[in-house]
């Protein structure tokens, strides 16, 4: 364990650090690796999922700015009477 010195001068505090050789790790256990192959099926259901939840948050933006532009547009006609 490091052990602190004390710079009185400068009101700092120094660590002196002791360096240990690098533990030798221990090889990796590929046993509970498993390979998950993906039916074609699998990846068509989340690519029309991805679509689906594109489409609607596009939809929701153009929804957004149609009652921006509504709203831009009431401004105007109470401005111009």
């Amino acid at each position: 364990m490091s052990k602190p010195i004390v710079d009185v001068e400068n009101g700092n505090i120094a660590f002196e650090v002791i360096l240990r050789p690098k533990a030798a790790k221990p090889p990796a256990d590929k046993s509970g690796i498993t390979c998950r192959v993906k039916s074609m099926e699998d990846i068509d259901k989340k690519l029309q999922g991805a679509e689906e939840r594109r489409k609607s948050v596009e939809a929701e933006k153009l929804m957004k700015l149609a009652k921006k532009n509504e709203r831009v547009a009431e401004v105007r006609e109470k401005a111009k009477r």
